[in-house]
């Protein structure tokens, strides 16, 4: 299959409805029958998920509490949430702890927000999110700790968990799978003419 997702299907086994105190009755299909449940099972290949043109950030700069577990962590160690945007963004090539120590670094200087908002210019235009280098620094200047809720949760949507690290995502979206289930409604009656 040459697209990044395959699609195969699987249809489950019949529901025998009998119990072992009734008679087994031959079932035919006819008008009224029940037609099988269909099972799908879609793999997604993450290399393509990247979007075609500029999109919207998914949540606003100020939808702290919508996640409430990064907004008490980033209140009270912003480097933390910066450290786990910092693993993602750079794909693995920083750790979770560089980045933590990066964050502590630029903060004895008290220009934390270049480094942090750097990290959002380079996220922006991994994923094409609208906006532009100048506004990065700024919200990071005046609301480092909201930006970077912002960012965390928007990685989140992106189908990318922060908190599990860069190698760990990777080797989820290597075994991902969408399964849903496909039920056709009951059809009474035959096909009129």
């Amino acid at each position: 299959m040459n697209q990044s997702n395959s699609l195969s299907h699987h249809q489950s086994p019949p529901h025998d409805d009998t119990s072992e105190s009734d008679p087994p009755s031959e079932s035919k299909p006819g008008p009224t029958s029940n037609p099988p449940n269909i099972i799908y099972v879609q793999h997604f290949a993450s290399a393509n998920n990247k979007p075609t043109h500029e999109t919207s950030w998914s949540t606003s700069m100020y939808g702290c509490f919508s996640d409430m577990n990064t907004c008490v962590v980033t209140a009270c160690c912003p480097c933390i949430t910066s450290g786990r945007i910092a693993e993602i963004v750079d794909e693995g090539k920083t750790s979770c702890v560089e980045g933590v120590i990066m964050y502590a670094l630029f903060s004895l200087f008290c220009i934390n927000c270049i480094y942090t908002g750097n990290n959002r210019s380079k996220m922006r235009k991994q994923h094409m999110l609208k906006g532009n280098d100048c506004h990065d620094c700024l919200v990071h200047t005046y609301c480092t700790a909201c930006a970077l809720c912002q960012e965390y949760r928007e990685l989140y949507r992106l189908g990318l968990d922060p908190g599990i690290g860069w190698h760990e995502n990777l080797e989820r979206q290597k075994h991902a799978v969408a399964v849903f289930k496909i039920t056709p409604p009951r059809v009474e009656g035959g096909m009129m003419r």
